[in-house]
């Protein structure tokens, strides 16, 4: 009986450590490069509070792409996802409204109000009228230019170049107006720090500019003059921090209902321990839309990718009607949320 109940315990170590095992191996293959000291916290983070999930997923549609790229939303509710080489218009239920065909692979896509699309594809940016028809294309960043990120004012156009490690600021006509995030101590500007290609952007309703500096952990806010204005986040492995070597890698923000005044939230994506979560406005930790448990699909087709193909991270967006868009480049689709009736925003203290 001895003999039997020792062979038990032994059986029984070797299922925990081949459990703990496939998830450290599948969060080392879908976190690039990877972080020694994140690896050693994964078995106490992968499972997700209940009491911390904000959200319910009540649906989603397929892009059609082969490779989808990013997302965003229009003012009117209108999702933009890129892709192959268009970039397709859906509507709040998913039907596929128009697309509009790009002569290379496009990245980052964003709406402006008149109905005017931006697209940025690897060091360029295109113009299309609101009829879908080609306006213009800008000229190039340069052969270290890498576009990441856009956002459209009524103004100006940001464009996050994470070559370059800059934020590139220009006119609607496409006039280079200046940089932004270049490090300069003489003005407290720390300097952005992008381990791998991404790095993403957002104007806000209270007309500061977020950029994420994902070597940093955190979001930061500018003027469009280029004045460091303060940040949010910091590095942990709990909930409300951010793990690994990069991280937030896309963010959107929660806007008032107005449009105008301070910005109510944000909504993070993280690769690695892929998760989405959302913060208040002043960057306190609020709690999950959605957790790494969620994305088990999606970690298990990237841990079967070879270490050097592009990165395939989630991206998020919110619509007109408060629901949360997830993109998942990996199953091409995108998954909608919406916020619990119980679930209350405030501040959530973690452990």
């Amino acid at each position: 009986m001895a003999g039997r109940d020792a062979l038990v315990v032994a059986v029984a170590a070797v299922l925990v450590a081949v459990g703990v095992g496939a998830v450290i191996y599948a969060v080392r293959h879908t976190s690039r490069p990877r972080d020694a000291n994140f690896m050693a916290d994964v078995p106490a983070l992968v499972k997700t509070d209940p009491n911390l999930v904000l959200y319910d997923e009540v649906g989603g549609f397929a892009t059609g792409f082969s490779a989808s790229r990013t997302l965003a939303a229009a003012a009117d509710g209108t999702l933009l996802v890129t892709g192959d080489q268009a970039v397709r218009y859906f509507d709040a239920n998913g039907a596929r409204l128009r697309e509009v065909a790009v002569p290379e692979p496009p990245g980052p896509a964003a709406v402006a109000a008149d109905g005017t699309l931006y697209v940025a594809t690897r060091d360029r940016v295109l113009v299309y009228g609101p009829d879908g028809r080609a306006q213009s294309a800008w000229e190039g960043a340069g052969e270290k230019a890498l576009l990441t990120g856009l956002a459209v004012t009524d103004t100006d156009v940001l464009v996050a170049d994470a070559g370059n490690r800059v934020v590139r600021w220009y006119d609607r006509a496409g006039v280079l107006l200046g940089t932004i995030g270049r490090k300069d101590e003489a003005r407290n500007v720390p300097g952005f720090v992008i381990p791998s290609p991404c790095f993403d952007l957002a104007m806000g309703s209270d007309g500061l500019l977020r950029v994420a500096n994902p070597g940093r952990r955190r979001v930061e806010a500018y003027t469009l003059s280029g004045d460091f204005e303060g940040s949010w986040g910091r590095y942990g492995v709990g909930p409300e921090g951010f793990s690994g070597c990069c991280n937030p890698v896309n963010f959107a923000m929660i806007a008032p209902p107005r449009g105008r005044g301070p910005v109510e939230g944000f909504l993070t994506c993280e690769k690695g321990l892929t998760r989405v979560k959302r913060y208040d406005g002043q960057g306190r930790f609020q709690g999950y839309v959605a957790g790494h448990e969620s994305f088990a699909r999606h970690d298990e087709i990237l841990a079967g990718k070879p270490t050097g193909q592009p990165f395939f991270v989630l991206d998020v967006a919110v619509d007109a009607a408060g629901r949360v868009a997830v993109l998942d480049p990996l199953t091409n689709r995108v998954r909608l949320f919406r916020p619990k009736a119980q679930a209350s925003p405030g501040p959530k203290e973690v452990p």
